[in-house]
């Protein structure tokens, strides 16, 4: 026996009011509300619109879960000219249970975790925000070590999504990923770096779910290689001038699901207010996996 699950990851840009509909009319019209959505840059004030449209019935956000871990650690946004933009999970069905902070990374308000039911199962389920290397330089990395030492520490079902804000190379090679901040760059002075979560040395049991697919589909990986030698193997946002295609968004699972599609929706996320791609994929978790 199975559960076949659609899972979402989008930075939402920090969307409200209208464009905050317009996103979640988006996500309704790519074939129903997902069962789970990992969400980056979510503005509380514009998730209930978003979810209405997107046909999600639940949310919950770190910023409006823990207000005094983020007060005390002076992540709240107070006597700022604007607040930090934090992450937020949503999806349809029974509400996820036990919201988890992550009190001891740099930056709080970039990743949420919590426990849905699948089939029965216990699910974890975990939205991540990379901070950016230019603007928090080694926390950025200090941030993704912490994380991938916690889902290194997780018995069973995994699902994990986010925005990494890298790799800088999006390599077909699984070994010839390069992530900005990695380990043995001059400014970590021989600290781990980012590399150990999005790879290619990553210490936890999950894999990027594209990655999976490419290997199940053989031709679509040839195309990619052979029109994109160096990558990156889909595009989810674009940065610098020229605007250079990056990968930066991406959902992963751990080994006890199988991955039926993946999808990135890049141009008509950015037509509806994003500037990142809506990432879909269609996932089935075996009744074994416990």
């Amino acid at each position: 026996m199975s559960d076949l699950l659609r899972v979402a990851s989008w930075n939402l840009h920090w969307a409200a009011g209208k464009r905050a509909r317009r996103l979640g009319e988006l996500l309704k019209r790519t074939g129903g509300a997902p069962n789970i959505a990992m969400l980056q840059e979510a503005d509380p004030d514009g998730l209930d619109e978003f979810c209405d449209a997107a046909g999600l019935t639940w949310w919950v956000a770190a910023q409006t879960a823990f207000p005094d871990l983020l007060a005390v650690r002076g992540r709240d946004g107070a006597g700022r000219p604007r607040r930090p933009r934090g992450v937020a999970l949503a999806g349809t069905g029974a509400p996820a249970r036990s919201p988890l902070a992550f009190p001891d990374v740099p930056l709080p308000e970039k990743v949420l975790a919590a426990w849905i039911d699948v089939g029965g199962q216990p699910v974890t389920v975990v939205s991540y925000h990379a901070p950016t290397g230019v603007q928090h330089k080694e926390k950025k990395p200090e941030q993704a070590v912490r994380l991938a030492r916690w889902l290194r520490s997780i018995d069973g079902p995994v699902l994990f999504a986010g925005d990494f804000n890298t790799p800088a190379t999006d390599h077909p090679d699984h070994a010839m990923i390069r992530t900005h901040w990695h380990t043995g760059h001059r400014n970590l002075a021989g600290l781990p770096g980012d590399d150990l979560l999005v790879g290619p040395n990553e210490i936890h049991a999950l894999r990027d779910v594209f990655r999976t697919w490419l290997d199940d589909h053989p031709v679509a990986a040839r195309q990619i290689r052979e029109s994109f030698p160096e990558g990156p193997l889909a595009i989810s946002h674009r940065t610098g001038t020229p605007r250079n295609p990056r990968r930066y968004d991406a959902i992963w699972a751990s080994p006890h699901f199988s991955v039926k599609d993946v999808q990135y929706l890049y141009e008509p996320a950015v037509e509806a207010g994003s500037d990142h791609a809506l990432v879909l994929s269609d996932i089935e978790l075996s009744q074994t996996s416990g």
